[in-house]
């Protein structure tokens, strides 16, 4: 029996894990696992942003191939591959963008996301939503804000989404154990939500992070204007952030007591935070605080350790997944990470959203948003902040940048999907995705 798991967590930084270096608690079972399998202290998301971040996972495709959202179904994914192979796969998924509505459940035998939660719905989130719903209205906002941090001392205490990693992570479990009382070969996709707003109360988290529960809690820092750019943002929004954290990696180490001892299992985040450092809370960024991400992978082809002398990217994990499993799957842009040569100098681009790209190489990077004729140059070495903008000063370092970012681009137009935005969604998926801060 073959057992393949790939672990996405919504908006880890990976700053704020335990083995890369940060010093809270936040995740003891990734950490543990780290000491049986491969972690890469260099890693990028190449897309950051859920709706296109996952695009490249599932397909191997920067998401600038793509014209559109979703999967498009002209594309080989990494279920439809590994069912073609004779496994039994499934997902699992309660995020609006990763549902059937935009083609996520293209090849899997089994696949839960929002339309199989909604039912779960509870009255404390139909309420939340109701005020998010008014908050949202802009000119409403400003004289309903303080209605919205009313609420939020009031059911923060005990706040809860109807639906948690918790809910997702019993239904993988579950499938994991079926498949193997069955001995199937199997591919399953876990991706967990609780490092995501709205922030749930995880008192038994704060405990351990903090020592104490004595914290106003935020469930969503962008609604309540807990975050000014460019100040530090508060630390009860770090603690709720934190918190989260540490719950996704609860269930994470329940995948991993489920999944047999053999299994292949890549995790990584599909993006990182936005604290106010560059933009206002959770706004997509090109920005280092939204595209250093942990990736780590247990593979019978890697010796266990860190890899500190090479680059893991989304675009690898397509391929890393794949190989020594499935015998033959399509050419893409990126690399199996065990026959990934060793090199910091490689160039890492990134895009998300149309117009806005950026390149890294060695210690320089570059940003540009062709949109707004902007273009941004930082030096600094790998998972660093990317700090001052020094554009005047290296007119040559941008260039050359330049000509690899435009080389980059033009590489052309894959596949195309249908999806261009929030049109002809289903109730609960709209309903999701105004929970989750992207439709107002």
């Amino acid at each position: 029996m073959d057992s393949v798991l790939l672990i996405t967590v919504d908006c880890l930084r990976a700053d704020h894990v335990g083995c890369y270096g940060y010093d809270r608690p936040t995740t003891p079972h990734i950490d543990a696992f780290v000491d049986d399998a491969t972690w890469f202290e260099v890693s990028y998301a190449n897309c950051p942003g859920t709706r296109w971040t996952l695009q490249t996972i599932h397909t191997g495709l920067y998401t600038n191939q793509i014209d559109g959202l979703g999967i498009p179904e002209a594309v080989p994914t990494l279920a439809e591959l590994f069912r073609e192979a004779g496994y039994a796969t499934a997902g699992f998924a309660n995020n609006g963008y990763l549902s059937r509505d935009y083609g996520y459940d293209i090849g899997f035998d089994t696949y839960l996301s929002v339309s199989d939660f909604a039912d779960e719905q509870g009255i404390v989130e139909s309420l939340a939503r109701g005020v998010d719903n008014l908050i949202g209205a802009g000119w409403l906002r400003e004289r309903l804000s303080k209605l919205y941090r009313l609420f939020e001392r009031v059911a923060g205490s005990e706040f809860q989404p109807s639906v948690t990693d918790v809910d997702v992570v019993d239904h993988a479990v579950d499938w994991l154990d079926e498949q193997r009382r069955a001995e199937n070969d199997h591919f399953a996709w876990i991706h967990l939500m609780d490092a995501h707003t709205p922030y749930a109360r995880w008192d038994d988290h704060l405990k351990a992070l903090r020592g104490d529960v004595d914290v106003e809690h935020v469930i969503h820092p962008g609604r309540s204007d807990a975050i000014t750019v460019g100040e530090a943002p508060p630390q009860a929004v770090i603690d709720a952030y934190d918190a989260g954290i540490r719950s996704a990696d609860e269930q994470i180490g329940r995948l991993l007591n489920h999944a047999p001892d053999d299994a292949t299992v890549i995790l990584t985040g599909d993006h990182g935070e936005e604290f106010g450092q560059f933009e206002e809370f959770h706004i997509a960024t090109l920005h280092s605080s939204y595209t250093q991400v942990p990736t780590i992978v247990r593979s019978a082809e890697l010796d266990s350790g860190v890899v500190r002398d090479g680059i893991a990217e989304h675009v690898d994990v397509f391929p890393t997944v794949l190989n020594g499993h499935v015998p033959e799957y399509p050419d893409r842009p990126g690399t199996s990470l065990p026959e990934k040569d060793r090199n910091l100098e490689a160039p890492v681009f990134f895009q998300h959203d149309g117009s806005y790209y950026g390149v890294r190489r060695g210690e320089w990077k570059l940003l540009t948003d062709t949109a707004a004729e902007e273009t941004e140059l930082y030096h600094g070495p790998h998972m660093s902040t990317d700090g001052a903008n020094v554009i005047g000063d290296e007119p040559e370092i941008a260039a050359e940048l330049r000509t690899l970012l435009d080389d980059h681009a033009a590489t052309g137009t894959a596949a195309r999907t249908d999806k261009r935005g929030h049109e002809g969604l289903r109730d609960s998926v709209e309903e999701n995705l105004e929970d989750l801060g992207y439709i107002e």
